[in-house]
């Protein structure tokens, strides 16, 4: 059944578009259904869908409902599609009378499927609402009110307040009803497309974020209030909150195309959503942003921040520990699949065989086929839960180097696979190409352009919505595998390391936050060795280092300006010498000092052992206990980087030089660094990450969960920006920098900075709160 659906469908637009895999998977969830002549499959403004139909064969007709009368408006026959449209701009409920003219056979897909296609293929979306513009412009089926009724509700409601009296009048006349029961999800975050502003008249309804399937900022929708504005101005249509139904409900429904032309003719009306926005500071893609600097509507959106639910493959092989190699390759061979996953006795997965272990692991080594399975799986298994994300699924494909990755149900049962083919078929370019390539460079030459080919996967990451900290994740795996290599070649060249050694790296590399524009900081520190070996050891690792920063230099890792690179004596030393270091900065050193050298506060290890970096670090941690003076000089350095917004709330800009009239939102984001770092070094957090310091302060309370979110979603809107920037400059030709035009930003864009910049101030309010003893 399931190919002869995967045949009819690739022949009918627009599933014929989709790729292979994906047309596929759909086929295995769609179902076929007879309906005899005369049935009533819908009626108009009443019944709510809940799957499109495929129709195969018979004749469907469509009538529309006026004045109580039922009009015939057209017929549907073989290839033709029905339910897509209600279900996109009409909130699900049926906007023609549907009834069997003679019987009719169709394919049912349903509604979450057909929604899921929508958010990931823009194409597949468009076709629909496409439709929509030529065939329903000036009515909806379910519109019910009449015109009075409903300026009288919107003209006391904020912002349709605001309205002239005869522009209410107009857009009141264009606004419709929707109906929805109890418990029903109307809009799910980050999934579906809102294509009306929805104003609640009767009923009531909560409005929530999800993160892996836990609800956080719950907020009650009663009479009067407003849903979706935020989405369609700032997020491409996607909702940034999940919308369920606590009673029976009545919503108003304007057009999404009649919501933006009244914010952009009436400012004061586009300001109440704005302003709301800002203060709220929830997320914002980067497809919307991107969207807007490249005037382009054809980037996917959010496809690495779905679950990885979506596109794994659940039709999956399973076998046992004695399953011999042959006829786990023959099960392999007969269902068409790369991989199969071996259960122990209890049926618990407990390893992975691959189409690439039997040509690596039998055929090269000639074991013998009759050997059982478990000689050549690969075990412990890596896995990835349903709920988790895309990106979480290529991050760990990228670091363990590997081609398929189990998915586990919330019980930890392997329910299926992903492969990084899957991934590339449904997303295009992708990281993995990139580290694959660096990792088999043979020689330095080979290795010196990989990072300039970075560009453009970070272009389309950002293009797909990938999240802040995700793609910094892939900025900085990049470069740390570029840094292992490098280091390989100058080792592989180089007599044996005398002792035992970590390449250290700090700053935005030790914190895994480097974007596009990156410079070097790292050191080295070797193992204590006795006296007379010290400048033997010593001379090794300068020259050592030397080599290591030069290579990375000419790979575009530009030297650091402030000379703080293993290549400088002062930091290649052993671990008692940077201890001495440390306890100077911390027990010694003025508040100028520490501003100078608070990025050796975010080391970690690049390449080497790191038992020497955690011992280290053991060390900072021990030797900061009760040491008030430190945490002062650190704090007062912290509320010195004032944010670039002015006593008026105007932007403080460079006034002369290449960069004027911008400001540099590199150093706009230093506060929010420092406010991370000062509380997790006092309060021993070890991570380095801003993100995951702010989510320990969090577990640990010592930040509340509302302040945890806004620094998180101003952070992260601040690195955004960051990447665009970027982007938009190796667009043009030009090297990326960190300066932006506030002038050139619209009006949303510089309400969300100046909201940002706000919160960056509550933060140096806190730091001074808690550590200088004032406000």
């Amino acid at each position: 059944m399931a190919y002869e659906i995967y045949s009819y469908l690739s022949e009918v637009k627009p599933f014929s578009f989709l790729p292979e895999p994906e047309l596929k998977k759909i086929s295995g969830k769609t179902k076929k259904k007879k309906y005899k002549k005369d049935t009533i499959i819908s009626v108009q403004g009443k019944t709510k869908l809940d799957k499109i139909l495929v129709i195969i064969d018979g004749q469907l007709e469509l009538f529309s409902e006026k004045m109580g009368k039922r009009l015939l408006s057209g017929y549907m026959g073989s290839g033709e599609i029905c339910n897509g449209i209600a279900i996109l701009m009409n909130l699900g409920i049926a906007v023609r009378t549907l009834s069997v003219n003679e019987d009719t056979t169709c394919y049912e897909i349903p509604e979450e499927i057909f929604k899921d296609l929508c958010v990931k293929y823009n194409f597949f979306h468009e076709f629909f609402t496409s439709l929509y513009k030529k065939i329903i412009v000036d009515e909806s089926a379910s519109k019910e009110l009449t015109r009075d009724s409903a300026n009288e509700f919107l003209v006391k409601v904020a912002p349709f307040s605001f309205l002239p009296e005869s522009k209410l009048l107009e857009v009141s006349s264009l606004i419709s009803i929707g109906r929805f029961s109890r418990g029903k999800i109307v809009f799910t975050q980050g999934r579906d497309k809102i294509e009306y502003l929805l104003i609640l008249k009767k009923g009531s309804a909560e409005k929530y974020s999800e993160e892996k399937d836990e609800k956080k900022l719950k907020d009650i929708l009663t009479e009067g209030a407003i849903y979706g504005g935020i989405s369609i101005l700032i997020n491409d249509s996607v909702p940034i909150r999940t919308l369920k139904l606590l009673e029976k409900s009545y919503f108003y429904l304007l057009p999404k195309d009649i919501f933006i032309a009244l914010c952009e003719e009436f400012t004061e009306f586009a300001e109440f959503f704005t302003n709301t926005f800002g203060k709220l500071m929830l997320d914002k893609s980067y497809a919307s942003m991107l969207g807007k600097a490249a005037q382009s509507e054809d980037s996917s959106i959010r496809f690495f921040n779905q679950p990885i639910s979506t596109i794994y493959n659940s039709n999956q092989l399973f076998c046992t520990t004695n399953t011999t190699i042959q006829n786990a390759s023959l099960m392999m061979i007969q269902h068409r699949l790369s991989s199969i996953i071996v259960n122990d006795k209890n049926g618990k997965a407990i390893g992975i065989v691959t189409d690439y272990d039997l040509k690596e692991k039998v055929i090269s080594k000639n074991i013998a086929v009759t050997n059982d399975i478990t000689k050549i799986m690969s075990s412990p298994l890596i896995t990835l839960s349903t709920k988790d994300e895309i990106f979480d699924g290529l991050i760990i494909m990228m670091h363990e180097h590997i081609r398929h990755l189990v998915i586990t149900d919330p019980e930890g049962n392997a329910v299926g696979v992903i492969t990084n083919n899957e991934l590339l078929a449904a997303q295009g370019q992708s990281p993995i190409f990139l580290l694959r390539d660096i990792s088999s460079t043979m020689s330095e030459s080979e290795i010196l352009d990989k990072h300039d080919k970075l560009s453009p996967i970070i272009k389309n990451l950002i293009q797909s919505g990938a999240k802040a900290e995700n793609v910094n994740k892939i900025v900085t795996s990049v470069s740390d595998t570029i840094l292992e290599k490098i280091i390989s070649f100058v080792l592989n060249e180089s007599e044996p390391p005398p002792c035992k050694f970590a390449f250290m790296i700090m700053g935005s590399e030790g914190r895994g936050e480097q974007t596009l524009k990156t410079d070097q900081d790292n050191a080295i520190v070797y193992e204590d060795v006795p006296s007379e070996k010290e400048k033997e050891v010593n001379d090794y690792f300068n020259s050592f280092g030397e080599k290591v920063c030069n290579l990375l230099n000419e790979a575009n890792f530009e030297f650091c300006k402030g000379n703080i690179m293993a290549k400088n004596p002062e930091f290649c030393a052993s671990k008692k010498d940077w201890k001495k270091k440390y306890t100077k900065w911390i027990y010694d050193s003025n508040q100028e000092d520490l501003l100078q050298i608070s990025i050796f506060f975010d080391f970690k290890c690049a390449y080497g052992e790191d038992s020497i970096i955690n011992d280290l670090k053991d060390y900072l941690f021990k030797s900061l206990e009760n040491e008030r003076a430190f945490f002062v000089n650190l704090a007062r350095n912290a509320i010195n980087f004032k944010p670039p917004i002015g006593f008026f709330r105007n932007f403080l800009v460079e006034s002369k030089g290449s960069n004027r009239d911008s400001f540099d939102i590199k150093k706009a984001m230093v506060p929010i660094v420092d406010f991370s770092r000062l509380f997790a070094l006092k309060n021993e957090i070890r991570s380095n990450n801003t993100f995951e310091r702010l989510n320990k302060l969090r577990e640990t309370e010592i930040i509340s969960e509302e302040r945890y979110i806004e620094i998180k979603q101003s952070y992260s809107y601040l690195m955004q920006f960051r990447f665009l920037t970027q982007v938009a400059a190796i667009d043009e030709g030009k090297e990326p920098d960190n300066y932006i035009n506030p002038k050139k930003l619209s009006h949303i864009e510089q309400t969300m900075l100046k909201e940002i910049f706000k919160t960056t101030e509550r933060l140096q309010s806190k730091i001074k709160y808690e550590f200088l003893g004032s406000i």
